[in-house]
């Protein structure tokens, strides 16, 4: 009998795809986005993959090098990190929409936009991997992923899940970083958040490689990350709405 793609998978994609744009929606209804909040979404998006875009070759270049694994981690944080950060400091500052607006709801509406799609997308991956897989389940390599998938604790399923709102908190808590930076003209904030961001990543990886990857202890230390993130953003940006959503 030919194996089937069991339907958590399917539910681990669609709750992916539904997290970023269900968080668009209750937030944006509370914080009365209006036309640049929604803006601020869309540029969040377009601005992320164009930070991968950036680092992509950057991490590719330094995997050439032949680095030793304990270089390698701190390395990869850093190059995403900077790449990151940079791309919002370059939204924030030079996109005149997002900076004559600029607050906590516009750099709130730009770290949801941001970080959801870093949901969105691999949510619609896996789903279309996901119907490929049934539709060449007689392959004996899909067969072989599909078996692994049955064999897979649910539980599990649900770690991506929870990883992308702890990244979806800390994206936000980033973002109002960078906007206090513009806003209160410190650039060492933009600094803090590139710090932040790598050695939250670093951490992440060294805390999974020293509890012999137990999801739940690394998993906590990103949510004290994420928090941290979030508390320190909200206590640097003003609190006034942009003028541009009244």
């Amino acid at each position: 009998m030919t194996p089937s793609v069991p339907p958590i998978v399917f539910v681990q994609g669609a709750a992916l795809v539904l997290l970023p744009i269900a968080a668009w929606t209750v937030v944006g209804r509370r914080l009365h986005f209006g036309r640049t909040g929604w803006a601020a979404i869309g540029y969040g998006c377009l601005f992320f993959i164009l930070s991968q875009i950036v680092s992509a070759p950057l991490r590719l270049g330094v995997d050439a090098l032949s680095l030793p694994a304990l270089a390698l981690a701190p390395a990869f944080s850093t190059i995403g990190a900077i790449a990151e950060q940079g791309s919002r400091y370059i939204a924030l500052r030079f996109i005149a929409q997002l900076r004559e607006a600029l607050s906590r709801p516009v750099a709130i509406a730009y770290g949801l936009g941001h970080g959801g799609f870093g949901s969105l997308a691999p949510g619609l991956v896996f789903l279309a991997y996901g119907l490929s897989a049934n539709a060449q389940a007689g392959d004996p390599g899909v067969a072989q992923q599909i078996a692994i998938w049955i064999e897979t604790p649910l539980t599990l399923f649900a770690m991506p899940v929870l990883e992308r709102i702890f990244a979806l908190v800390r994206h936000v808590g980033l973002t109002l970083l960078v906007g206090a930076s513009i806003v209160r003209r410190q650039i060492s904030l933009l600094g803090v958040a590139i710090a932040w961001d790598a050695a939250a990543n670093y951490l992440g990886v060294v805390v999974a490689d020293m509890t012999e990857k137990n999801v739940l202890i690394t998993e906590g230390v990103v949510l004290v990350a994420a928090l941290g993130a979030l508390l320190y953003g909200l206590r640097a940006l003003p609190a006034a709405e942009p003028t541009s959503t009244r």
